[in-house]
C-alpha cells in the first residue's frame, strides 16, 4: 500500500483524511454494528464525501446503497441518510426510480460557485473589518503558518485543509450568523470544484500561502473597502495581481 503521505498527494486531501479513511474502511462489520445509527451515519458521510472529493467515485458514477453498505460494513439505512446528506451539498445528484448519482460539475457551474464565493468573501471580510478581535487576528495568522507549514511538507491537502478553515473563520467573524450558515453550505463545492487551494495549481504553496497575510493585515487595518477589495480580488483568483496598501509586518 502506498503511504498516506503518496496518496495524500496524489488525492488533494490532507494525510490525516487520507489515515482516517483507510482507517474507516479497516472497521470490521461486526464492530461497526454496535455503533448507534447515528454515528454510522456519519461515518459512511465522511467515507463518501471523501472519495467524492478526490475523484475515487467519478462524476456520473451510480451510489448504490447494498454496495456502500457491504463496503463499509453497515447496513444500507446510514448509507441511505449519508447519500441525502450529499445530495443536500450538491454532490450527489439523486432521480426518482434511477438511483443516486456522482454530481457531474460543468465549467459554468464552477464559475457560479467562484461568483457567489466573490459575493460572500467581500461582504464577510468588510464585516469582519470593523469588529475584528485579536483572538481572530491571532487564529487566522495561525491558520496561515498552518498553510507555510503545509507548503514546506508538500501536503497540498492539508494547505487545503488550513485554507477553507481560515475563510470559514473570516465568514464567522464578520457579525451575521446566517453567512456562516451559507458558507458553509457551498464549503463542499470550494472543495470539490478546486476553487479553494486547486490541488493542479502549479505555482509556489509558500506565495499563496503569503497572499493571506496580506488578507490579514488587511483586517487588522479596521478598514472596510480595503478589506473589502482585497478578499474579492483573492476570491476571484487575482491576489497576486492586486496590490494591498497595508502591508503586513515582516515575520
Amino acid at each position: 500500500m502506498p503511504s498516506t503521505r503518496t496518496m495524500a498527494a496524489q488525492l488533494g486531501l490532507s494525510q490525516s483524511t487520507v489515515a482516517r479513511i483507510w482507517q474507516e474502511q479497516q472497521i470490521a462489520p461486526d464492530a461497526a454494528r454496535v455503533l448507534p445509527r447515528e454515528l454510522l451515519s456519519d461515518r459512511v458521510y465522511a467515507l463518501l464525501r471523501g472519495w467524492i472529493v478526490s475523484g475515487e467515485l467519478v462524476a456520473g458514477q451510480r451510489l448504490v446503497e447494498a454496495e456502500i453498505a457491504r463496503r463499509v460494513g453497515t447496513s444500507q439505512a446510514p448509507a441511505r441518510e449519508a447519500i441525502k446528506r450529499l445530495a443536500h451539498e450538491g454532490l450527489v445528484i439523486s432521480y426518482p426510480n434511477r438511483g443516486s448519482y456522482v454530481a457531474e460539475i460543468s465549467d459554468e457551474q464552477a464559475r457560479e460557485v467562484r461568483d457567489i464565493r466573490v459575493l460572500l468573501e467581500e461582504y464577510a471580510a468588510r464585516g469582519a473589518a470593523v469588529r475584528i478581535q485579536p483572538d481572530t487576528l491571532r487564529q487566522l495568522s495561525a491558520d496561515v503558518l498552518a498553510m507555510r507549514k503545509a507548503a514546506r511538507d508538500g501536503d497540498i491537502g492539508a494547505f487545503r485543509d488550513a485554507d477553507l478553515a481560515f475563510h470559514r473563520r473570516v465568514c464567522a467573524a464578520c457579525g451575521n450568523s446566517f453567512l456562516l450558515r451559507l458558507w458553509r453550505t457551498i464549503e463542499s463545492n470550494l472543495w470539490s470544484l478546486h476553487v479553494v487551494g486547486n490541488p493542479l495549481y502549479s505555482g509556489d504553496w509558500s506565495v499563496m500561502a503569503g497572499h493571506h497575510d496580506d488578507l490579514v493585515a488587511a483586517l487588522a487595518s479596521g478598514d472596510p473597502e480595503e478589506a473589502a477589495r482585497l478578499f474579492a480580488a483573492h476570491a476571484r483568483g487575482e491576489a497576486s495581481r492586486t496590490r494591498p496598501r497595508h502591508r503586513p509586518p515582516a515575520p
